[in-house]
């Protein structure tokens, strides 16, 4: 990397997992994403109704 562009730069050393890793699979997803993909759903309703109020509001 150029020293100029370096020099803003933040390095990441990054290695292989010697675990081994297992697939995601769509028909039987993990449910543990069940929480995350219930805040993004929450998330995703609250803006859809603050851009609303804010188009009301103009």
């Amino acid at each position: 990397m150029p020293p100029t562009l370096d020099s803003r730069s933040i390095s990441i050393t990054m290695e292989r997992s010697r675990r081994s890793l297992t697939r995601l699979d769509v028909n039987h997803p993990d449910p543990a994403l069940d929480a995350a993909y219930q805040q993004i759903l929450l998330w995703r309703r609250d803006l859809q109704q603050g851009a609303e109020e804010e188009k009301q509001n103009q």
